[in-house]
């Protein structure tokens, strides 16, 4: 992934699109940009082989749409962050599985306990990206209208698929998680795994 980011950057260097000194913040998000496709990949990839790809889709759209403005739990290293990217999809997998038998009703009070607790805590700040007063308000805005779009979906979604529609709901509970540890770790006095 360093080698493929390294190549990119070299070859925008070289045709004079990117600076010389800025080759180094360029890499890094090429690094991130190549994460993202490889977590992507192997999502959507898992989907395909257990037969889930449109709750591999919706978790994607849910997770990704909503901590981009809710924030939470950032791992220190690309392969902590797969691992825990990873980890929470199977979770949400398993647990959507053994739940869908539940009531819309179920479904209801989980996205309402969610959207509480997003719009109460949202956006958690990351201490190496602070956030100007502006950028946390709208945040926060953000935060509230993609939790309740998400939970509208659930539910809209329960009628027609509940796997689908119970899927959504704990992706959405997996975004509360993640602020969940990201508060704990920073109550705790630790920086990021």
């Amino acid at each position: 992934m360093n080698r493929l980011a390294n190549v990119i950057t070299d070859y925008y260097c070289n045709k004079n699109i990117i600076a010389e000194d800025k080759k180094e913040i360029y890499c890094y998000g090429f690094r991130l940009i190549i994460a993202d496709i490889i977590n992507y990949t192997i999502i959507l990839a898992l989907g395909i082989v257990i037969g889930r790809i449109l709750d591999s889709v919706a978790y994607l759209i849910i997770l990704c749409g909503i901590r981009q403005f809710t924030g939470g739990f950032h791992a220190k290293t690309f392969t902590v962050c797969r691992i825990s990217f990873i980890t929470a999809y199977i979770s949400v997998l398993v647990i959507s599985h053994f739940l869908s038998n539940i009531c819309i009703w179920g479904i209801a009070l989980i996205n309402i306990a969610c959207f509480i607790f997003i719009s109460y805590f949202a956006p958690i700040e990351h201490p190496n990206k602070p956030m100007t007063p502006l950028q946390k308000k709208q945040n926060k805005l953000k935060s509230i209208i993609t939790s309740a779009v998400a939970s509208i979906a659930s539910i809209i979604f329960v009628a027609i698929d509940i796997t689908i529609g119970v899927t959504i709901s704990i992706t959405l509970f997996a975004v509360v998680a993640l602020m969940l540890i990201s508060l704990i770790i920073r109550k705790e006095g630790k920086g990021n795994v």
